[in-house]
């Protein structure tokens, strides 16, 4: 029987705490746990599956990063490190199709997604668009 695998939720633990370059989760009952600060980092942003975490990876590698080193205090190489564990970790667990490059799910900071519009345009084009 080959079914399709639930989203696996992520949720704090309050024994765990993460050091640089890794997040020290586990998974227990069917569920990622991670340290507090971990679980704040991601929850800050909306991310509350291991699916939602992966998806907004692949889409925003870099933001996401920025964004860890800036909440933990870590360097970028520890960033890297700590998201390639932490996938192994959960790789068995999931359905691999999250690993596949997909449209974003969300957008940083509540921003809008791109209007086509508005691609390839000059700023004077931008204003003048803005005028009409």
């Amino acid at each position: 029987m080959s079914g399709q695998k639930l989203e696996l939720m992520i949720e704090e633990s309050a024994e765990l705490s993460s050091s640089p370059g890794n997040f020290e989760s586990r998974i227990k009952n069917g569920r990622v746990q991670l340290p507090t600060s971990v679980y704040s980092l991601f929850t800050q942003i909306d991310l509350y599956t291991v699916e939602q975490i992966i998806a907004f990876y692949l889409s925003y590698p870099l933001d996401l990063q920025d964004f860890t080193i800036n909440h933990l205090g870590w360097n970028i190489e520890q960033a890297k490190m700590a998201y390639e564990t932490f996938f192994n970790l959960v790789e068995p667990h999931i359905d691999q199709n999250a690993f596949e490059t997909k449209e974003p799910l969300v957008y940083l900071l509540n921003a809008l997604p791109p209007n086509a519009d508005y691609e390839g345009k000059t700023p004077q084009q931008l204003e003048n668009m803005k005028k009409s």
